[in-house]
């Protein structure tokens, strides 16, 4: 089960790099978020996307630390210990990354999924398998 989870993130990683890649200035900057979001661009997503890679990373670390992985009712940002609310995180990366060119964006989203490939691999196999199954069960 986990090299099938790892094969299939490897997978949608691939996906999304080459369509970012293939993305020139002008699509980059087209707006994104209609109803919710206001400012943001395609481009955007990338650093957006890296940060909750970058995060992730850290609760795959933080359950192969203690051997156990979060139930179901614990958030990841409690899971690793980050009180701030999610809209106040995403607003910071944003304010963060916002005027960085599409080029250290896409480094960022590269590094990031990097660094989660890399927490991830390190992961027991049961964590995983057990946190995946529990995601299967409530879906």
């Amino acid at each position: 089960m986990k090299s099938d989870a790892l094969a299939l993130m490897e997978s949608g990683w691939r996906d999304l790099d080459a369509r970012f890649a293939a993305l020139g200035e002008r699509d980059l900057d087209r707006p994104v978020f209609a109803s919710e979001g206001w400012g943001w661009r395609l481009r955007d997503l990338m650093p957006h996307f890296a940060f909750w890679w970058r995060l992730a990373a850290r609760g795959a670390r933080r359950a192969a630390e203690i051997g156990a992985a979060p139930d179901q009712d614990t958030t990841l940002r409690k899971f690793v210990g980050v009180d701030t609310h999610f809209d106040t995180l995403n607003a910071e990366s944003f304010a963060r990354w916002r005027e960085r060119p599409a080029a250290e964006q896409l480094a960022e989203l590269r590094s990031a999924r990097d660094d989660l490939r890399a927490a991830l691999a390190e992961l027991r196999v049961d964590l995983l398998d057990a946190a995946l199954a529990e995601k299967g069960a409530s879906t």
